[in-house]
């Protein structure tokens, strides 16, 4: 089941997630030496700039209940981390060189974010799943607890609802992550910060959603300011959608 509205904080078990691994292909295998770009909120000196990461549809629209597919999460890893590549990505299957997001998931496979399925398909468009984004989290922290901890954090802050689980509390590993709940989560990996103050970018997201400013966020290229609440107060902007 997708949720339609909110963010749910979540419950995991992590070693089932680590099972999880398990389901590539062609498993990522130990982190590189060097970190991702992943720097402390306090550390950002005043009038830095973020880019967007996320992109919108040439309809004006930003479609936040839509699951996120694995050719976006590829996509906006491409644009957000950067971090030691090795060695060259595969040949998948099922992503052509014309592929809208090729060069983005060869370079999320070259950083260890991402791997392929069985048989050597990538399958672009299926959804995410929260346990399969807590990993990809975990291999950018270098610690799925870690990532995990930072998730329902920010969750718990955002929404009150909890994702439905069994008798035993194990949450359903299969429902598929929207893109407005990945963009709050991955702020938060990134330690940026809800922007305010932007004029709105989408017509499909109003100011009184919950996830607003985190969208504002991850799909505005912006200068900012730093504010005492743990915002951004936006300075200056370059609109980005998809093609």
């Amino acid at each position: 089941m997708i949720r339609q509205t909110g963010i749910t904080a979540l419950r995991f078990v992590v070693a089932g997630i680590v099972l999880f691994g398990a389901m590539d292909a062609r498993p990522a295998p130990a982190a590189p030496s060097s970190a991702s770009s992943v720097a402390p909120a306090d550390a950002e000196p005043a009038g830095i700039s973020h880019e967007a990461y996320m992109a919108g549809y040439s309809d004006g629209t930003f479609k936040p209940d839509r699951p996120l597919s694995r050719a976006e999460l590829a996509s906006a890893l491409a644009r957000a981390v950067q971090r030691e590549e090795i060695g060259s990505a595969p040949a998948f299957t099922d992503v052509e060189a014309g592929h809208w997001a090729s060069s983005a998931i060869a370079k999320a496979y070259r950083m260890r974010l991402m791997a392929g399925e069985p048989g050597g398909a990538f399958e672009p468009n299926r959804a995410v799943t929260f346990r399969e984004l807590t990993i990809v989290f975990g291999r950018l922290l270098g610690s799925e607890t870690e990532a995990l901890s930072i998730m329902n954090g920010r969750s718990a802050s955002i929404h009150d609802e909890q994702v439905p689980q069994d008798a035993h509390g194990v949450h359903d590993e299969h429902i598929a992550v929207s893109r407005a709940e990945f963009v709050v989560w991955m702020n938060a990996m990134l330690r940026r910060r809800p922007l305010t103050d932007a004029p709105q970018q989408w017509i499909d997201v109003s100011a009184d959603r919950e996830e607003y400013e985190d969208i504002q966020e991850a799909s505005i290229s912006h200068l900012f300011e730093p504010t005492p609440d743990g915002s951004e107060t936006w300075g200056e902007s370059a609109r980005r959608k998809d093609d």
